[in-house]
């Protein structure tokens, strides 16, 4: 075995142990806390992505390398940048706050747990767009 393939292993291993030891601390917490960080790791990436790929797509600058090109009515400031991934992200933890919590209240993990929870961002996303 390469050096490089040992160390990728011990990472991978390192990892896996890591995942392990959080997932059984995150299992002994509270239903609010448990709710709540899964509500953030699971919002965060969502987040980041999109930003992400909104600031490379919709950036001007960046239609010189890109493979197609999008129109200018499309462009956006980064400031508008953020504020759609901050809603993404924001639905997307709330859609898996509101999972977690039904499958600790419920026991099991089914189509109205996942029901539920698309109705409650349906609320959230009904709400804000009254207001």
């Amino acid at each position: 075995m390469t050096f490089a393939k040992k160390q990728v292993t011990e990472l991978v291993t390192k990892y896996k142990e890591m995942e392990y030891n959080f997932k059984n601390w995150l299992h002994k917490q509270p239903l609010a806390v448990k709710a709540a960080i899964t509500a953030i790791i699971n919002g965060a990436p969502c987040f980041a992505g999109l930003f992400v790929v909104d600031t490379i797509l919709y950036n001007p600058a960046c239609n010189n390398w890109l493979p197609f090109t999008v129109p200018p009515i499309y462009h956006k400031t980064t400031q508008a940048n953020l504020i759609d991934a901050r809603n993404f992200g924001v639905l997307v933890g709330y859609d898996n706050g509101i999972q977690c919590v039904m499958r600790k209240t419920r026991g099991k993990d089914d189509i109205q747990t996942s029901m539920a929870s698309g109705f409650g961002v349906g609320v959230l996303l009904a709400r804000n767009a009254s207001s």
